[in-house]
């Protein structure tokens, strides 16, 4: 073994750090030997016969500006180059390039249920988000399967690059690194066949470890195949550091994990999952860690899996989340390390997941329960991305249950007690009355702006007001907003809220396109024109634009004044195809329709042919949601249900039937319904027509009736 007691380091292979301001040019090779512009420094790595030194990270990252990546023949013993170099002036430190092991247990296929999913309330959780594919989980590993038919839509692409163009688009000094990066850069110590250095722009995984850790994470889900991912919708980057050992583990070399969680932190991982580690604490490893950090990633580790209170590393650094593993009784895993070091657990016992060459397998180990966790910190920044990676953690620490020889986490209550802006408003909002919107905020930083988006039902400008903070701080506090009352009427309120933190970062309570509603209630007016005596009835097609209090007619019509019971009501029955009215004392049938949105009724007044009116109760019709009349064969009496008007038209009037959504002007020719409504005009007593597909469309009033036939039974007028 050359000098090293146990392989935990790649042979012939040392990062140096050195002092600030020691080095006067970059270290690099002249004439095949080491020049660093020190000359001690140059006689020793030469003593090493020293054939490459290079930066660890390529670039101008000022943490990592004085850290070189040496090799030299595995001959040499790498622990007498450090003790020479350690206690040298011009060096910061000196260490091995250690080798790091992944911690799965692999067993026989099982095709059990997932039920770490279960466990962990994962379905409470998605009812709440389905993850956003603007959240990116880097796993760095031994690669990913990213043709995975379970992986392959939820994998990572670097918008900055264009793929096969042959050029670092971005930047980032790697070209063509379309969905990741393999950072491998072993010339030894690996599988037959398996892919080592140089590096390249391909993370496709052979070894099955970082593919099986993939899926836990984020595997595609609900697409009806294999296996569900915690994370649902968040993206995975493929960061390939590992490979296929000589014994078939899982191994990365420590310049390699350098490399690619600089990387990960730099192209935009949110988190990063690292489901590997060893009893060895490298400099350069707690480096690379803190610039993670730094770049606000929420870093995920192993605590490994020696089933001892043993420290692995990355997991025990500070501001990393450990990570034990639990099986489905709550209890520790057999081989899972714990102690006061670990911050959660996670289901790690057969854990089914997606595995290389689109496969799938059961595996066990902390290297199971690490990307279960990431997958839950993907939730938190999906529902609320104004979180810090600090905070982050917190919350999977907080919300975590207690099983008693750990903490296993809960993915629903952290999502819940994570969401950012709780928005309700004033119960029963009365027309013509203020309505307070109250907004509780919880968040990292302070919130620079928090207004509310509101506007009538029917209307296509929204108004806006900002929010004034009632109680608490600027990052966890009550906002109040007041809708005046001339704006509170019964076509109801439609409104969202946006909140924008003071760097920039924005969440949302709706959305322009999504908002809420506030239904208001209140009394309308329905206007109705007299008959005047000894003529022909004067009629009156009406319907109520609020859901009524009071579905009778008799209970909206019986209090017309000195009118009393001086009108007459009827409603056209498509079905039984003959007029009814509501009365029971008449001699004709009876309707048992309601006096109700959508439903025109037939009204005549006995009178002097001066105009009445009547107030109908009720609360706002949902105006978000398309309004849906079924209509049976024939001609169909209805109304435009909404407190405002309706254009007929193709562009925003459908028909749906056997399974089609149409246009009218389709729908007739599909000889389905016709694409013309009738309406009768009483101050001219005449019936007028009008035509889908006529420019300007027409807009149907509200409280107005109309007719429109149908071809076919139970056709929906949209």
């Amino acid at each position: 073994d050359l000098g090293n007691a146990k392989l935990d380091r790649v042979p012939g292979e040392v990062i140096i750090k050195f002092k600030s301001g020691s080095l006067k040019k970059e270290p690099q090779l002249k004439e095949g030997k080491a020049d660093t512009s020190i000359e001690l420094i140059d006689f020793i790595l030469n003593q090493f016969k020293v054939y490459e030194i290079k930066k660890l990270i390529p670039g101008d990252i000022p943490e990592f500006s004085d850290i070189y990546h040496v090799k030299m023949p595995t001959f040499f013993n790498t622990t007498d180059l450090i003790s020479l170099l350690k206690f040298n002036k011009y060096i910061e430190w000196a260490e091995p390039n250690y080798l790091f092991f992944t911690f799965d247990t692999p067993n026989d296929y099982n095709p059990a249920v997932q039920w770490g999913l279960a466990k962990i309330q994962a379905t409470q959780a998605w009812d709440l988000t389905h993850g956003s594919t603007n959240v990116v989980i880097a796993i760095i590993d031994t690669g990913v399967d990213y043709n995975h038919p379970d992986l392959a839509n939820n994998i990572w692409i670097n918008p900055g690059e264009i793929a096969g163009n042959g050029k670092d688009d971005d930047g980032n000094k790697k070209v063509d690194d379309v969905i990741g990066w393999d950072f491998v850069s072993v010339e030894s110590g690996a599988a037959p066949g398996e892919d080592i250095a140089p590096p390249d722009n391909d993370p496709m995984d052979f070894h099955g470890h970082g593919t099986h850790c993939s899926g836990i994470a984020s595997a595609v889900t609900n697409n009806g195949t294999g296996v569900a991912g915690t994370g649902w919708n968040c993206k995975i980057m493929a960061v390939r550091a590992g490979y296929k050992d000589t014994e078939g583990n899982g191994s990365l070399a420590l310049s390699d994990v350098v490399n690619a969680l600089t990387y990960s932190a730099d192209n935009g991982a949110n988190i990063i999952s690292m489901s590997w580690g060893t009893t060895s604490n490298p400099s350069s490893l707690l480096s690379a860690i803190n610039y993670a950090k730094s770049k606000g990633c929420v870093l995920v580790a192993a605590a490994g899996n020696s089933g001892t209170t043993t420290k692995h590393y990355p997991a025990a650094y500070d501001g990393v989340i450990a990570v034990s593993a639990s099986d489905q009784n709550d209890a520790k895993a057999s081989f899972s390390n714990y102690g006061s070091w670990v911050d959660v657990a996670a289901p790690g016992v057969n854990i089914r997941s997606t595995f290389f060459d689109d496969d799938y397998s059961d595996a066990s180990g902390t290297s199971m329960a690490t990307p279960c966790v990431a997958g839950i910190a993907g939730l938190v920044i999906s529902i609320n991305p104004l979180l810090n990676a600090d905070d982050v953690a917190n919350r999977i620490k907080n919300n975590a249950d207690n099983v008693g020889w750990a903490k296993r986490v809960n993915a629903y209550r952290t999502v819940l007690n994570s969401i950012p802006l709780i928005v309700s408003v004033s119960p029963n909002a009365q027309a013509g009355q203020t309505v307070t919107v109250t907004a509780n905020v919880d968040i990292s930083s302070n919130v620079a702006n928090l207004i509310l988006y509101y506007k009538q039902g029917g209307k296509t400008v929204y108004q806006n007001m900002s929010f004034t903070l009632q109680s608490g701080t600027l990052k966890k506090g009550t906002w109040n907003a007041i809708i005046p009352a001339n704006q509170v009427t019964t076509k109801g309120i439609i409104y969202y809220v946006e909140l924008t933190d003071i760097n920039g970062k924005k969440c949302y309570y709706g959305s322009a396109p999504l908002p809420y509603l506030i239904s208001v209630r209140g009394n309308i007016p329905i206007s109705l024109k007299s008959t005047p005596a000894k003529t022909l009835n004067v009629w009156n097609v009406v319907a109520p634009s609020v859901v009524t209090d009071n579905k009778t007619v008799a209970g909206n019509f019986g209090s017309l004044g000195t009118f009393g019971i001086d009108w007459f009501a009827w409603r056209w029955n498509t079905s039984a195809n003959r007029w009814e009215v509501p009365q029971t004392y008449r001699s004709y049938p009876v309707s048992t329709d309601p006096f109700d949105v959508t439903v025109g009724w037939w009204i005549t007044l006995m009178g002097d042919g001066s105009n009445q009116s009547i107030n109908v109760s009720g609360a706002s019709v949902n105006s978000l949601e398309s309004n849906i009349i079924t209509l049976k064969t024939g001609w169909n009496s209805i109304a435009n249900p909404f407190d405002f008007p309706v254009a007929w038209s193709d562009v925003n009037i459908r028909i749906r039937y056997s399974g089609n959504e149409v246009t009218p002007t389709q729908a007739r020719s599909n000889l389905w319904v016709d694409n013309r409504i009738i309406w009768y005009d009483n101050t001219q007593n005449v019936n007028v027509t009008k035509y889908s597909y006529e420019n300007p469309a027409y807009s149907i009033p509200s409280k107005q009736g109309f007719w429109l036939y149908s071809a076919v039974n139970d056709a929906k007028l949209v």
